[in-house]
């Protein structure tokens, strides 16, 4: 594999940066449930099920300029299926906006589409640690498409979202 770096420094004395911040960060992380229930009546390598995948989002918050995302990943089903194990992961997330580069009534929206996809690679290493620690084939999830979420700036002054997923 061959590396190639880049010196940016020419880009920071201009005062632009490679990667500028987005304007709504990442600032809370917390697992909020964690389960692995194993079926002994199924050889442990066996596919591990289903995977369905949850989210959901609070109210924005215009005082603190804060939203809470929550994503799930369940895989297995107690319905007696032929799973090796039942799992459930909870995560929750707590973003902070700023107001001055992110409207707040797109901030639903990006909650929805977006925020869920910045928390995915927390829940896959949730679910691979404890499927692997629990002595299973570690479990990965599998790879989404990442919808395009665009705030553009029309003539007119208004700001229309664009998206390629409704």
């Amino acid at each position: 594999m061959t590396v190639s770096q880049h010196d940016h420094r020419g880009d920071r004395a201009e005062g632009k940066q490679p990667y500028p911040l987005h304007a709504i960060q990442l600032v809370d992380l917390r697992v909020i449930e964690l389960n692995l229930k194993a079926n002994l009546d199924v050889e442990k390598d066996a596919p591990a099920g289903n995977f369905e995948l949850g989210t959901g989002h609070g109210k924005y918050d215009q005082d603190t300029h804060r939203i809470q995302v929550k994503v799930s990943a369940s895989l297995g089903q107690e319905d007696g299926s032929r799973a090796p194990f039942v799992l459930k992961v909870e995560l929750i997330g707590l973003f902070t906006v700023d107001p001055d580069r992110f409207p707040a009534e797109h901030v639903a929206k990006w909650a929805s589409t977006n925020a869920p996809l910045v928390l995915y690679p927390y829940l896959r290493e949730q679910v691979y640690g404890i499927t692997s620690r629990a002595g299973f084939n570690a479990t990965l999830l599998p790879l989404l498409e990442i919808p395009t979420f665009r705030l553009m700036q029309q003539p007119t002054g208004e700001t229309k979202v664009v998206t390629t997923r409704e």
